[in-house]
């Protein structure tokens, strides 16, 4: 699909920005006054931006809302990009995945690559109050965790996203197992108690995160991608041992099973069955790029 530039310019001036925004919307009317509220906070911490929306056709007034918000706006500041159609009629991460591939897109095509880009979701955790102060901290240059992350999403007093986190030994999807909700309540106690036990100066290390809103760093996320397909190769090809993960789940609640059949067998990966589209995107460039992956304790949104 091409992309629809609002101010219709062949292309956009970007020699000084610093950041792209990335945020895909469908069916988001209920949330997206108050997280536009939120953007504005977020792109006040940034000397230039651009900001990329992506829009899958809804069944609200979504994007009426959104060109509302855009008919104000300086139209040399954002893009929008609209979906003709779903990829998937069954799997949403797929779609997703899309959504976001096009952003990537839209972000490595521009004339100079901003230094920093962010992934953020509007939804029912980031209409809460912006805590803008917590992402200025790890912007700045002097502080000695802005050289350690290349990747870095935030902690929430109530860790929602499951779906995303690979944090050993727990690497694979909380989705794959027999009993998803006892896997999910394990994982969020595991990883709140990590996060509660950290240090002001420390950040804490893991396969893949994303929370509803995470910030990278653009060149060690160059040739990377998401993909809503479940794929463990790359969970194999960096020695996270899947059979430790799935001891683990069997000795937390006896009686057990593993994972489902055809998600995993032994050593063999499986493809062809949905996944979080950011563990492959984290998985990819750690892969390619060595890239760092780190959650803040701190909450971005109260």
């Amino acid at each position: 699909m091409d992309f629809i530039i609002i101010n219709n310019e062949d292309k956009i001036n970007n020699e000084n920005i610093e950041v792209a925004i990335g945020i895909c919307l469908w069916n988001a009317a209920k949330y997206i006054e108050k997280s536009l509220k939120n953007l504005e906070l977020l792109i006040s911490l940034f000397y230039n931006y651009i900001i990329i929306f992506y829009y899958d056709k809804s069944d609200d007034n979504t994007l009426l809302i959104l060109n509302k918000y855009l008919s104000k706006k300086n139209k040399d500041n954002y893009i929008l990009l609209k979906g003709e159609k779903q990829y998937s009629q069954k799997y949403r991460t797929i779609n997703i995945a899309n959504a976001r591939n096009n952003i990537l897109k839209a972000i490595y095509s521009l004339n100079n690559l901003p230094e920093y880009f962010i992934m953020y979701d509007f939804n029912y955790i980031n209409e809460l109050n912006f805590n803008s102060s917590v992402l200025n901290y790890y912007l700045d240059k002097e502080n000695p965790l802005n050289k350690k992350w290349d990747s870095l999403s935030f902690n929430l007093k109530y860790y929602y996203d499951i779906w995303a986190l690979s944090l050993p030994p727990f690497v694979l999807s909380c989705l794959h197992w027999s009993n998803r909700d006892l896997t999910i309540k394990i994982m969020r106690k595991f990883v709140s108690e990590k996060l509660s036990l950290l240090n002001e100066d420390q950040i804490l290390p893991c396969i893949s995160a994303f929370n509803g809103f995470a910030i990278y760093k653009s060149k060690k996320f160059i040739n990377c991608y998401y993909s809503g397909i479940l794929n463990t190769n790359p969970l194999i090809k960096f020695g996270f041992n899947l059979n430790n993960n799935i001891k683990l789940i069997q000795s937390l609640s006896k009686p057990y099973k593993s994972c489902f059949s055809n998600i995993y067998q032994g050593k063999k990966a499986s493809i062809g069955i949905c996944d979080c589209e950011h563990r492959y995107f984290h998985l990819n460039a750690i892969s390619n790029n060595n890239s760092k992956i780190y959650i803040s304790p701190k909450f971005l949104f109260l």
